[in-house]
C-alpha cells in the first residue's frame, strides 16, 4: 500500500500577489501602424507585359504574429492597419521587417 506524504504549505512571504505572479501586468503596449507601401516590384506579370501585385504585411513579436488583408492588384497598397502587443520588461526589437507577395 502507498501513502501520499502529507502537505503543509508555509508562507515564506507575507506581502505577494498570487494573480500577479500567475498573470503579470505588462511593461506597457506596443501599437503597430501599417499605414501603405509604394512602388513594390511587380510580381503577377500578364501577357501584355504589365503587371501588379497582391501585396500584404506579416508582423512578428516573439511569438505573436499579426498580418494585413491582401490588397489585389497594386503595387501602391493602402492598408490602414493597426495592432496592438502586451510587451515585458525585457522585449528588445530585432529582425528583418519583410513585406510578402500574395501569389494567385
Amino acid at each position: 500500500m502507498m501513502v501520499l506524504p502529507n502537505r503543509y504549505p508555509i508562507q515564506l512571504v507575507e506581502d505577494i500577489n498570487i494573480a500577479e505572479l500567475k498573470c503579470p501586468a505588462p511593461a506597457g503596449v506596443l501599437r503597430i501602424q501599417v499605414i501603405e507601401a509604394k512602388n513594390l516590384m511587380k510580381k503577377d506579370v500578364g501577357l501584355m507585359g504589365m503587371g501588379k501585385s497582391d501585396p500584404y504585411c506579416i508582423l512578428r513579436l516573439g511569438a505573436q504574429k499579426f498580418q494585413t488583408k491582401t490588397i489585389n492588384n497594386t503595387i501602391n497598397p493602402k492598408w490602414d492597419y493597426a495592432c496592438e502587443c502586451p510587451l515585458q520588461d525585457n522585449v528588445s526589437f530585432r529582425g528583418p521587417h519583410n513585406l510578402l507577395h500574395h501569389g494567385k
